[in-house]
């Protein structure tokens, strides 16, 4: 039932912390909160970067200063001091 899309963790803990406030007040329901519990899932589950993607970020960076210490390097002669 849980909602696939990307939710900041951060803000699901917050509203988390005030439901039981919320609830006491008459706000909202113990049934709605039990929904939106649903909704958002578990405040405290990790999200995991894909290993693929730490990998192919690490390799495009790398290859961008080799890049650039090779233009530098072919043109060192050239350069004033």
């Amino acid at each position: 039932m849980g909602n696939p899309r990307i939710v900041n963790k951060k803000a699901v803990r917050w509203l988390y912390a005030e439901l039981p406030a919320l609830i006491e007040e008459g706000i909202v329901t113990p049934e709605t909160a039990d929904r939106l519990r649903m909704r958002y899932g578990n405040a405290d589950e990790e999200s995991r970067v894909p290993l693929a993607l730490v990998v192919c970020s690490v390799l495009g960076a790398v290859l961008i200063g080799l890049g650039i210490i090779l233009v530098l390097a072919h043109n060192w002669d050239e350069m004033s001091r």
